[in-house]
């Protein structure tokens, strides 16, 4: 037999062989692959099932779990059961308690509260539901945690009942018990979107009989729930699978109609019950056995005239083929002068020329190749040390530039400082302020720069410490708080009450993003409000971790739609004439978002033209263990007592009310004085007057203080207290605020424990005037703190640099000596003693840090106390921070120095001389 004949033969055997063997194969597979794509979907589905059931259970148990950690309730009850309070006084205000928490918490119909003995106290319904429903006996189960029961109610229609503890300091007082309705539970199984025609889930748990109790109707059984009982003998229904370890996937299973199905059963032990996804097995495979001859018919079809065309290419190509092979076998050994004898103008003998010709050209290609790579190599190297040095030669820029540029502003802002606090007539000391704002401005954008530098070149790192968040965006408002009260714009704050204050993470950086967001709202806002929000994200990271939206909004110019998502570029701005009217480089926000991605967060923008902005930073934050105080325990007299909020902004409507929520008090808000006057009128009338009323004083129409006085010409027996709230005290008189009836004085933004203590202060003690500065320290404190007296040396080469530490320095009292070089201070130093050393690093003759390593030396040669040596530059990259410390330093002071940040130091190491000289 020719070879021809030999290879078509071959070829047909082993193709129509191999595409049967493949049919068989395939038809398996297709087989399997549509059991586990049922199985991975079922699968799927009974994730979202149980997920969507963990999480209807849990919101049972939080909304439950709100009414328990209800203070007065579980107080209350205690003073019921130990004859404290009369059962009518209890009845009568657990009642109200009960129905309070009905109207606060969404898909409660009922609860019923019971003592510790278990018997029923009170039971209250939901307003909306039918009256039929009433209180009756309950088989209550709750042990330490809650307990969720399923059962029906009087009607016959299935409920879920929430059993839960209450305990007042560590004893269990009594239970509460929430009856919802079931099918906002089990409606969740009702749902068929993804199960087919044919696919259902069961849910069932154990009964005492160990068979298995349906929890709701199914698909094919509509009266299926509570009364359906799969027998535990069925050991092959696919819920005797749902009640062990873990998930099971079956394949060939009977439910409880006796249909074959594919299933995965799952259970769910936080429950006690089982969970099975199931659809028919012949709706699964139907697919299969619908092109089950199709496929068949095709396949022989491909079989034939693959043997057809097998046998007429078979002469033609064989030899040739087998000639190529052979040759690229040889080159693949490394014979690359071989070449092809293949003649001839058919596609083999042309495939064979252009291999040849492959393999010629391939040689001259690995020449060049190797020439290349060795050329690039050394370019590389080349281009790498180049790099090197220009990395380098910017950190020194860099450096150089800030304390060239930061040296002369420390003589600007710190004389401008000093100035401030001398005698000026009004021209002057606006151009004093003129001068010391375009100061801050200029050095503002030289950080901006700096800290985009150190992004860049990756060399910022955060710190990891604990910080107060609360206390960090009030300090960051308290900033921006003069720009404000320039324009009469409202600062307001909103932080979620139930937030933790204490958090890990770098409050320097997250202040600088603050402070840079809250400028831009005020820069770009002429009238109305600018809000600072802080809220958690839904999004769960972990136990010991938040993710927190930080959003400032304001009812500013607004930014078009166009310019949004080029804001964040870098030396950008909405556009030429914003950057003309309001000044500014471009860069803060910028380095603010890249700041917040450091952080695991981001920072995005919101905004419309005309219609103001929201700027939302996201951050992820360990929580610490270090808590806020509680302050709301201490108010207790203040509970149901009448309030009146009068502002005409709404934000500040919304955020006083949410700050003296936690008292439980009975708020009233209003837009206006004169919807005030309306609202006073009526409770008056009543006999229920308000007893506390915070107004803002700037509002249309009729101010605060017009307010309160038309209140004392209307109503003389009034014994409503006033609080008076502004964005101002620039022109504040406490003495007339107080002759004109106002009990307490508070500046906007207010913390909400200011805001909390100030109400209870003025209803407390009505015949005193409250402002907040009665919380901090006396002045005469503050000054006698300042009175230190010790020696101190300050090392400095700049004549106007001295001048201003001079000035700084005598402020506190201290006696001050100066030296001009590093020189001078090693000599004086051995002259006599000193508490404290001013060393500025950069300096002729002998810089800080030689001289500091003859100070260091002396003092261990001649047994001297360690003195403290803090360093003053105006170079601020990490490395010359690392080298002060590695130079034996105490700490670094940057240029230009505020007075705040002197007495700090000066606060800490002269408190580390005397303890360590005494």
């Amino acid at each position: 037999m020719k070879l021809k004949h030999q290879v078509s033969l071959s070829v047909v055997v082993m193709t129509t062989f191999g595409l049967f063997a493949a049919f068989a194969i395939t038809y398996m597979l297709h087989g399997r692959y549509l059991e586990n794509t049922a199985l991975d979907r079922l699968q799927a589905l009974s994730a979202v099932q149980t997920a969507r059931l963990a999480e209807s259970v849990e919101s049972q148990y939080d909304r439950v779990a709100l009414i328990t950690s209800r203070t007065r309730l579980r107080t209350l009850l205690q003073e019921y059961q130990t004859g404290q309070a009369t059962r009518e006084e209890a009845i009568k205000g657990l009642s109200r308690i009960l129905a309070d928490s009905l109207l606060a918490v969404d898909g409660i119909k009922q609860l019923l509260l019971f003592n510790a003995r278990r018997d029923l106290v009170t039971a209250v319904n939901h307003p909306d539901l039918p009256q039929i429903l009433t209180a009756r006996s309950v088989d209550l189960q709750a042990g330490k945690e809650m307990t969720h029961v399923i059962g029906r109610d009087r009607l016959g229609a299935i409920e879920v009942q929430v059993h839960a503890p209450l305990e007042l300091n560590g004893k269990r007082i009594g239970y509460i018990v929430a009856r919802i309705d079931g099918e906002s539970f089990l409606g969740i199984f009702n749902n068929y979107d993804g199960f087919g025609r044919s696919g259902e889930a069961l849910v069932a748990r154990r009964n005492e009989n160990g068979d298995y109790l349906v929890l709701h109707n199914l698909r094919f059984d509509p009266l299926a729930a509570l009364t359906r009982v799969i027998k535990a003998e069925r050991r092959e229904t696919p819920i005797s699978h749902a009640f062990g370890d873990s998930p099971v996937r079956l394949r060939d299973a009977r439910d409880y109609r006796g249909i074959d199905v594919v299933a995965v059963a799952s259970p769910l032990p936080k429950l006690g019950w089982g969970l099975v996804i199931k659809q028919d097995s012949a709706e699964v495979f139907e697919v299969l056995d619908r092109y089950l001859w199709v496929y068949a018919g095709v396949l022989v079809a491909i079989a034939v005239l693959l043997g057809l065309c097998s046998l007429l290419v078979a002469q033609g190509l064989t030899r040739p083929l087998s000639q190529l092979q052979d040759l690229a076998e040889r080159v693949k050994r490394g014979e690359h002068a071989e070449r092809s004898q293949i003649k001839g103008d058919n596609e083999v003998a042309l495939f064979a020329r252009i291999f040849d010709d492959m393999l010629d050209r391939l040689a001259d290609f690995r020449g060049q190749l190797e020439h290349k790579v060795a050329e690039r190599t050394r370019e590389l190297e080349e281009s790498r040390a180049e790099a090197d040095r220009a990395n380098q030669a910017k950190s020194q820029f860099l450096a150089a530039m800030s304390h060239e540029v930061r040296t002369p502003m420390n003589a600007v802002l710190g004389i401008s400082e000093m100035l401030q606090n001398t005698n000026l007539n009004a021209q002057q000391r606006d151009m004093l302020s003129t001068i010391r704002e375009s100061g801050k401005a200029l050095l503002q954008q030289i950080n901006e720069i700096l800290d985009f530098s150190k992004i860049e070149s990756d060399q910022l790192h955060l710190e990891s410490v604990t910080f107060d968040l609360y206390r960090t965006i009030y300090e960051a408002v308290r900033v921006n708080l003069t720009a404000a009260e320039k324009k009469n714009i409202d600062l307001v704050v909103d932080y979620e009450e139930h937030l933790p204050h204490y958090y890990m993470g770098d409050p320097i950086r997250v202040r600088q993003i603050l402070i840079n967001l809250i400028g831009n709202a005020i820069k770009f806002t002429e009238k109305g409000h600018v809000l600072v929000r802080v809220q958690a994200s839904e999004l769960y990271v972990s136990s010991e971790s938040k993710r927190l939206h930080v959003s400032v909004e304001d009812t500013g110019i607004g930014i078009s739609s166009e310019l949004l998502p080029h804001l964040f570029e870098l030396f950008t701005q909405a556009d030429d004439s914003t950057a003309r009217k309001y000044g500014g480089t471009g860069l803060g926000l910028a380095i603010s978002k890249r700041l917040a991605k450091l952080m695991g967060g981001n920072l995005e923008a919101e905004s419309e033209a005309g219609k103001g902005s929201c700027f939302t930073f996201t951050c992820v934050f360990n929580v610490s263990d270090q808590d806020h105080d509680d302050d709301h325990q201490e108010h207790h007299a203040l509970a149901n007592k009448r309030v009146l909020i009068v502002d005409d902004t709404p934000v500040n409507l919304e955020v006083f009310t949410q700050s003296l929520m936690p008292l439980h008090m009975a708020l009233t808000t209003a837009k206006s004085a004169g919807r005030a006057l309306e609202l006073f009128e009526k409770a008056e009338k009543a006999g229920d007057g308000f007893d506390i009323v915070v107004t803002d004083f700037a509002m249309p129409d009729m101010n605060g203080t017009q307010l309160l006085a038309r209140v004392k010409q209307d109503y003389p027996n009034s014994k409503a207290r006033f609080i008076m709230v502004s964005a101002s005290i620039a022109k504040v008189d406490y003495e007339q605020l107080e002759q004109d009836g106002f009990h307490a004085f508070l500046t906007k933004p207010i913390e909400a424990f200011v805001l909390r203590r100030a109400v209870y202060f003025v209803y407390s003690q009505p015949d005193t005037f409250w402002t907040y500065s009665r919380l901090t320290r006396s002045t005469e404190a503050y000054v006698s703190e300042k009175q230190f007296g010790h020696h101190v040396l300050v090392v400095e080469d700049i004549a106007s640099n001295r001048l201003v530490a001079q000035a700084m320095l005598e402020s506190f009292g201290l006696r001050i000596s100066m030296a001009e070089h590093g020189r001078q201070a090693f000599e004086m130093y051995q002259q006599d003693d000193y508490d404290l050393v001013f060393m500025d690093i950069r300096m002729p003759v002998v810089d800080g840090y030689q001289a500091t390593r003859l100070i260091r030396g002396f003092e261990a040669e001649h047994d001297r106390p360690r003195t403290p040596i803090v360093a003053l530059t105006a170079d601020v990259t990490q490395e010359t921070v690392e080298r002060v410390k590695a130079e034996g330093m105490d700490g670094v002071l940057t240029k230009p120095m505020e007075l705040s940040e002197l007495e700090e130091a000066l606060n800490e190491y002269l408190a580390l001389s005397v303890e360590e000289g005494g």
